[in-house]
């Protein structure tokens, strides 16, 4: 610089260990410089120079893209948070910096250490001194430090990695496809080239494998059959792709040209038992319309074999099987135990010679492990498997991936990637933060990873129950009015026996929790909290007297049914027994918890003293969820695979179907009848009752067409005076696939 020249000066922004130049729009931890792509840096800034005021996404979008109607505002702001959140090493789930605010917009929460207006001069080199910004809140530091504080007692794991990175930049994740809908199951080519993946379309109408390059947006269509396809996997050569196709009568493993061609089925795994092969392998993979497919398949080597997720026989645990591409022969690799949900996400190592899976010991797809089984040259099993991640891991069964070396694997589990050694090193998590990984897959040449980042999005919604329309106080039927929502899930509302208050799960704080509130749906307060109930919470159900909520938690690595005081409080564990108990109610006088258990070897009603004792069981051919009558003398109940709602003395007698329609987790009792959902009709969901005095089923609403009915927990619920009726839809679900180019 010339004498005599203004100096050159810079605005910089410090915070914990960043510092961010606003002039030059650089962003630095600890004198390194960090990658942080234009329109990231921009809102950073942004939210920095707003803070602590909280910055609408409007706000936002008109700072930074204006009126530019070419590209997804709303989706493009999502990625700038998560690039934000990467570079900085922040958690959603637990923030440092950038805190969400549902339906208002974000705010920056970490204190500022000043502003500097620094001089540069070519003759001093000496800068002036530092311009604190004052502080708007007192003791800020002491506040700031005590919440670091407690910050690290909650993510030790995390923290402990970071300081054994303290030199490297969080990982650089971009969009490898950012269509709308479900993109899902990923996996590279050989030469990591391209992607192949299933996508349910621009409709989001159903699962096709599609393929695309990566770096470019277009994508080639490889399947068109009218029934879901996915987990699609490239054969070694890169020439073909087998991927996984499921139907009503069962699944078929199936092998196409990777640039499309007539395909071939390998495998055909039926639903049930075949009587003219009763030694086939059976179909492990079934889902919904809004269900998340598993990844079944895996390549060996030598392109010849798969390994396959099947079952050995009706009811039996999922198992991995070996599957020849030129024969179909397929023989087991894997023998989890009876009674549990068994093995899945198969993957095998680069030499051939190690078979990673993930197993569960409880009934369902939870508190999953990872396991390694050595395999012989002739791919046989070579030694017993052995279990690699610790037991407070708990895997989500959503995929995992060898690194190209062979000597690590990389899973999901509590909403990250996680890394762990074959030497019994403790798993360690991957800098993600701000996304929900699942389904990673490698590169051959292993500096690319690819996983799926999605979200969902379920609401609580209100229509005129039966008292309504039909009773005393007739009047048409309303609009259905949404009644509690956020941005993240909510569902399993049941209203209190008064109907003032509705109790129902949501996961609006990070983690899946039982909440009440009043029944307009305002005033909602968190009841749970998973310190003392360290997993998901679910299926509330008020007592009799309103002072009560029984609900079903997998704290003990099987399900079982805990109570706790609708006010909050302590947690009292009811049962106890290694089977899954779950979905409880009250009886009339409250003196009995009624659940769903399968300690008989199937699914069936069971009941125990909410005072302590022994339970005893209520149903002999199948139950699922259940109520008892207001009066005390019958038991409701449905079952798993079979339409209709059936009722039982409560003294013991026969049981007596009472409709021939609704499923388990969508219906509800009421005082004078029962109603359910009926998601099958031409006309759109319809919501049909039951008047126990005359018998007769009228239809209280028809739902617009397109309601997405949640199939997942119970969605449906009657107040006990038969005025309203709540039920549960999934307002959004989204996945993209989103690339990691600096993977090491």
């Amino acid at each position: 610089m010339a004498t005599g020249e203004a100096p050159e000066r810079q605005n910089i922004l410090r915070f914990a260990e960043f510092e961010l130049d606003i002039d030059r729009q650089t962003l630095s931890r600890r004198g390194i410089r960090l990658k942080l792509q234009n329109q990231p840096g921009q809102v950073l800034t942004l939210l920095i120079q707003r803070a602590p005021e909280i910055v609408a996404r409007d706000e936002i979008r008109q700072r930074v893209w204006g009126n530019d109607v070419s590209i997804d505002v709303e989706r493009s702001i999502n990625f700038c948070i998560r690039q934000i959140r990467g570079v900085l090493l922040d958690n959603a789930a637990a923030p440092r910096f950038i805190e969400t605010l549902p339906r208002e917009g974000y705010r920056f929460i970490a204190p500022l250490a000043g502003v500097v207006q620094q001089e540069r001069s070519e003759h001093t080199g000496v800068a002036p001194p530092k311009e604190e910004i004052p502080q708007t809140r007192p003791r800020a530091w002491f506040i700031a430090g005590a919440a670091a504080l407690v910050l690290a007692v909650g993510i030790t794991s995390w923290l402990l990695w970071f300081r054994k990175q303290e030199d490297s930049a969080a990982l650089h994740v971009v969009p490898a496809t950012s269509y709308p809908g479900r993109e899902t199951t990923p996996t590279l080519s050989p030469d990591g080239s391209q992607i192949a993946f299933s996508w349910d379309g621009e409709k989001g109408n159903n699962l096709d494998i599609y393929v695309k390059l990566v770096g470019e947006n277009r994508a080639l269509r490889l399947t068109s059959d009218p029934r879901p396809e996915f987990s699609p996997v490239w054969s070694p050569d890169g020439r073909r792709i087998a991927f996984c196709r499921v139907g009503k009568s069962g699944s078929e493993i199936v092998l196409t040209p990777a640039l499309g061609g007539p395909a071939r089925v390998l495998a055909n795994l039926p639903k049930q038992v075949d009587p003219e092969h009763p030694g086939r392998p059976l179909a492990s993979f079934w889902f919904g319309e809004n269900s998340t497919p598993d990844s079944q398949l895996a390549w060996f080597p030598d392109g010849q074999s798969l390994a396959v997720v099947a079952r050995k026989y009706q009811g039996g645990p999922n198992m991995i099987f070996l599957l020849s591409v030129d024969d179909g022969e397929m023989q087991p690799l894997t023998s989890p135990p009876d009674r549990s949900w068994g093995d899945g996400s198969p993957s095998i190592s680069p030499d051939g010679r190690r078979l990673a899976f993930a197993r569960s010991l409880v009934k369902y797809p939870e508190h999953a492990q990872l396991y390694v089984l050595p395999l012989s040259a002739r791919k046989a099993p070579a030694g017993e498997p052995r279990q690699v991640t610790p037991k407070e891991t708990d895997l989500a069964l959503l995929g995992l991936a060898w690194t190209s070396d062979g000597r690590r694997l990389v899973f999901p589990a509590a909403r990250s990637l996680w890394t762990v050694a074959l030497d019994g090193r403790v798993p360690t998590p991957l800098a993600l933060p701000g996304y929900n990984p699942s389904y990673p897959a490698i590169s051959a040449k292993g500096n690319q990873l690819v996983f799926v980042d999605s979200s969902e999005d379920t609401d609580i919604w209100r229509v005129n129950g039966p008292a309504f329309t039909h009773g005393t106080s007739a009047r048409a039927p309303s609009a259905p009015t949404r009644l509690i929502s956020s941005t993240r899930m909510d569902t399993n509302p049941q209203y209190s026996p008064d109907g003032s208050r509705i109790a129902f799960t949501s996961s609006r704080s990070g983690a899946v929790e039982i909440w009440v509130s009043d029944s307009d749906g305002s005033n909602a307060v968190q009841v749970t909290d998973q310190k003392d109930v360290k997993a998901e919470a679910g299926t509330p159900r008020w007592s009799p007297d309103g002072r009560y909520l029984a609900f079903d938690s997998t704290d003990s690595l099987s399900a079982d049914i805990y109570v706790v005081s609708a006010q909050g409080g302590p947690v009292r564990r009811i049962t106890s027994e290694s089977s899954e108990d779950d979905m409880p109610s009250w009886s009339h006088d409250g003196k009995w918890i009624y659940f769903e258990s399968d300690r008989s070897g199937v699914f069936q009603i069971w009941k125990v003293p909410f005072g302590g004792g022994t339970a005893i069981q209520v149903t002999k051919d199948g139950g699922a969820d259940a109520f008892e009558s207001r009066d005390g003398k019958f038991v409701y109940y449905t079952k798993w695979e079979q339409r209709g709602i059936w009722r039982k003395p409560v003294e013991g007698g026969p049981d007596t179907l009472i409709i021939n329609n609704g499923t388990t987790l969508h219906w509800g009792l009421f005082d004078e009848g029962t109603c359910l959902i009926d998601r099958d009709t031409a006309a759109g969901p319809t919501i049909n009752c039951l008047d126990f005095g005359s018998n007769k089923v009228t239809t209280v609403s028809i739902l617009p067409e397109n309601t997405r009915i949640n199939e997942d927990g119970p969605s449906f619920s009657v107040s006990h005076d038969g005025r309203w009726i709540l039920y549960v839809t999934v307002e959004r679900e989204q996945s993209d696939i989103m690339m990691v180019d600096n993977f090491r």
